[in-house]
């Protein structure tokens, strides 16, 4: 048994570290994403948006004149899912300025 187990325990770390492939991915512990504002047309072919939350979220952009609906969220990665080192997850994030609620 070792005299000093926390020092023991640092200099694993710092071995492994050393070896640039040993970690080659991870399981992501949440869904990770971000808040947007989508295009009506797409939020009306999402099967798990209900027509409550468009009727409650929807507006008019007075940029473009089109409809969007807000409190949508784009998806990054998902719990559960694998994310390899140096991966680069993309999703589509429509951004709208001049908001009305």
């Amino acid at each position: 048994m070792s005299e000093r187990p926390v020092f023991s325990v640092v200099e694993g770390a710092a071995q492994l570290a050393r070896i640039p492939s040993f970690i080659s991915s991870r399981i992501v512990k949440y869904t990770y994403g971000t808040g947007a504002g989508w295009p009506i047309e797409k939020v009306r072919s999402h099967p798990k948006i209900s027509e409550d939350h468009i009727k409650k979220h929807k507006y008019i952009n007075d940029i473009n004149n089109k409809e969007y609906v807000g409190r949508c969220f784009s998806v990054f990665a998902n719990k559960d899912e694998e994310l390899k080192v140096g991966q680069v997850n993309y999703c589509n994030i429509y951004y709208v300025l001049n908001i009305k609620y």
